[in-house]
């Protein structure tokens, strides 16, 4: 026999040994010949990395099942990988596996979380009653027995675990738990008594009174939830949840100045946030049945907290939305303003007044607040392309051109504005860079954004600066454009010349005839391609009346001669 075979066989022999050594022996009992290679395959296993089914750990793992599949070791780690393949089997494996383990308390949490994982209810409930027989008191155990009882339905069961729990175990946690599961079960008397019980024991507790007011006030006892909301308050004045109670409470029953000393009771308290008593303004409006009523007491409220917290602009817009309410616009757009000029870094004051301006075309109060919302927003789309379209109507085309790609490099990609700025860009490319190149690039993030003018702008710009092989893109992009609108007439003249150039002469015309209908007032251009492509279809007399009106409409004079010209060239050569 060759050495060197021998010196393997060898070291398999004592590699074999060692790991028969290693392994824990039920009662010293030898291990059979398929445990032996089965534990060999497990332990190479352990020492490769991989989850999924390709991989050589699965690999091993199920050759060790195959040769011995009742080690609860390997179904433990096998089990989680054939989930992938059959949820099913890796589950009841898992389950296996649990079983073979003699209940393991670790193996048993492993399923546990994998059955709750996959919402396999009946499988989880029968794990946690295993595993409770194990650890009677365990605290997360019953816990997860009462979550999967309440995701299953089983409502009755769940509170009958529930009250179980004795000793130190029954903390608040446990009992608000109660209570919510005897209201679900419409068994309110039970859920009053067991938190007037357990605040009367302790009174220092504010979870127990807002569960116990909540009850109070949807049962109509306004009064009764009141009193022991003062009582409660006077134990935890500082507690949130039941200052919003408070103003909830207040505010249903249109007793708006207790809502109002509320919040600014709060707004004093030591370590006060804006942010809670925000909150509080928000339960006010959420909770009123009379906003209109409420609202001249909320604008109080937030003149006071403006003095409270000055730097907070979120309370100057508030007062403003709520003057707006009242309509009165005038002191509403005050405030606005107020915040422009001071630069707030809130976007809506900017967005109001562009949206103001643009409507009336005013271009002097539009360069005013878009140029603030420059210096203190800008990374905003909107006032970054709000003041580029200014630069762009006084005819300032380089400044526009410097505007737009600074905004590029400002502007987030996911902003709603980026692919208006995008196509901008492309245009300014396209007409005064003679740039193609950098055009056909934002052409392209502009028709990704799904903006329509795009589609049809891009559509025509590869008719005139594309190679013929464009023409095809050109297509597409300009059938999306009428997909988003099928009654606009540039896009459909788009389409039209596309089909026209790809020789599609009678659809083009059929598209082209609907252009010139759904305009208002159908631009020259529109009648220049209707005759194009009438002399292509040889309706000479009809392209000539085209043209006619082309030159009514204030076409180029030359263009439609040199048309007219080869088009009565066209006819004579054909008689």
């Amino acid at each position: 026999m060759n050495k060197r075979l021998i010196m393997n066989i060898k070291g398999v022999i004592l590699a074999v040994l060692i790991l028969v050594e290693a392994l824990p022996l039920a009662a010293q009992n030898k291990l059979s010949k398929e445990e032996v290679v089965a534990n060999i395959l497990f332990s190479r296993a352990l020492q490769v990395s991989g989850t999924p089914v390709q991989s050589e750990r699965f690999n091993h793992l199920w050759m060790a099942y195959l040769v011995d599949p009742s080690q609860p070791a390997v179904l433990e780690d096998l089990a989680p990988l054939i989930t992938y393949i059959d949820r099913k089997w890796g589950i009841q494996m898992m389950e296996e596996g649990f079983r073979l383990s003699g209940y393991d308390y670790q193996t048993g949490m492993g399923l546990l979380r994998q059955a709750l994982y996959y919402k396999e209810w009946e499988q989880a409930e029968r794990v946690a009653d295993k595993l409770l027989e194990i650890k009677p008191n365990d605290k997360i155990l019953l816990r997860t027995l009462i979550s999967v009882y309440e995701e299953s339905g089983q409502l009755e069961k769940a509170l009958s675990s529930i009250q179980k729990i004795q000793g130190d175990a029954r903390d608040a946690v446990v009992l608000f738990k109660e209570s919510q599961l005897l209201l679900q079960l419409q068994r309110k008397d039970e859920a009053v008594q067991l938190l007037e019980t357990h605040l009367a024991d302790h009174p220092g507790e504010p979870m127990a009174a807002v569960m116990l007011v909540s009850i109070y006030a949807d049962a109509g006892e306004e009064e009764k939830a009141l009193a022991l909301l003062e009582k409660a308050q006077e134990i935890s004045p500082d507690h949130l949840q039941l200052s919003e109670l408070n103003v909830s409470i207040n505010a249903s029953s249109g007793n708006n100045e207790a809502v109002k000393n509320e919040v600014l009771r709060v707004a004093t308290l030591e370590g006060s946030d804006p942010v809670s008593t925000q909150q509080l303004l928000a339960s006010a409006r959420n909770m009123t049945d009379n906003l209109t009523a409420l609202l001249p007491t909320l604008i109080e409220i937030e003149q006071e907290l403006q003095k409270i917290y000055p730097e907070v602009d979120q309370l100057v817009l508030a007062e403003a939305n709520d003057h707006f309410l009242l309509s009165d616009s005038i002191k509403g757009e005050q405030l606005l303003m107020q915040l422009v000029e001071r630069g707030s870094q809130l976007p809506s004051p900017y967005y109001y007044f562009i949206e103001r301006y643009a409507a009336v075309e005013d271009s002097v109060g539009l360069r005013k607040v878009t140029s603030k919302g420059l210096e203190t927003i800008p990374t905003d789309g909107l006032v970054q392309l709000y003041s580029a379209l200014v630069d762009i109507n006084s005819g300032d085309t380089i400044a526009s051109n410097n505007r737009i790609k600074t905004a590029l490099e400002l502007v987030p990609e996911g902003d709603r504005f980026y692919g208006q700025l995008a196509l901008i860009r492309a245009e300014l490319a396209m007409q005064y860079d003679k740039d193609w190149e950098t055009a056909a690039k934002y052409f392209e993030i502009a028709v990704a954004k799904g903006i329509p003018t795009a589609y049809n702008n891009y559509a025509y710009a590869l008719t005139t600066h594309g190679t013929p092989e464009d023409l095809n893109r050109a297509e597409e992009m300009a059938s999306q454009a009428i997909k988003s609108d099928s009654d606009n007439a540039s896009f459909l003249d788009t389409y039209a010349w596309v089909l026209y150039l790809k020789k599609a002469y009678p659809l083009a015309r059929i598209y082209m005839e609907r252009a010139i209908e759904k305009a208002k007032e159908p631009d020259a251009i529109y009648y220049q391609h209707y005759a194009d492509i009438l002399t292509a279809l040889g309706e000479y007399d009809k392209a000539l009346e085209a043209l006619r009106t082309a030159l009514e409409k204030g076409g180029d004079v030359k263009v439609i001669e040199e048309m007219t010209m080869k088009i009565i060239e066209t006819r004579d050569e054909e008689k």
